[in-house]
């Protein structure tokens, strides 16, 4: 008995360096930042001046996820964006366009918590948040960001 707690607690300790070790590489290398553990609660709303809708969707499609699997679809015409994997779903969806600017929100729709009340995907959530704050901020540098509290809604399994 005593033998294999010991391998489980070992298993769980080479288990946590792991992912700790892989969650600072992706730090180091620009791929996720460092963020709350709920902060997947919270919608933002970009407002930057305006592009060409067929240019956004290009700048979109190209994102490139080094660390996670993650799949998208999209509506060019309505300029929704859908992105998922395995245990979650986000969305960016146009709010407003006109000539001098435009707003997009990015929030995500539904995920499954750890029993230690983490995402669990919490890095790739990470990586997809990280990679559509670049692309705001890369396509306009005075990209305007506004957190907005989602309603969350839990639901307990017994």
């Amino acid at each position: 008995m005593w033998y294999f707690l010991i391998c489980f607690a070992i298993f769980i300790a080479l288990v946590a360096w792991y992912y700790s070790k892989k969650y600072k590489q992706m730090v180091a290398d620009g791929s996720v930042i460092k963020r709350r553990p709920n902060f997947m609660e919270n919608a933002e709303e970009f407002t930057l001046c305006s592009i060409e809708p067929e240019r956004m969707t290009e700048e979109i499609c190209r994102l490139e996820f080094k660390h996670s699997s993650i799949s998208s679809k999209y509506n060019a015409e309505r300029q929704f964006f859908k992105f998922s994997a395995a245990t979650w779903e986000a969305t960016l969806r146009r709010l407003s366009y006109d000539d001098a600017q435009m707003t997009y929100r990015f929030q995500f729709e539904h995920w499954k918590m750890t029993g230690t009340d983490m995402p669990r995907d919490f890095m790739g959530m990470n990586e997809l948040a990280t990679s559509i704050e670049k692309l705001f901020v890369a396509l306009d540098p005075n990209t305007s960001v506004v957190e907005i509290p989602l309603e969350v809604k839990e639901k307990n399994t017994l």
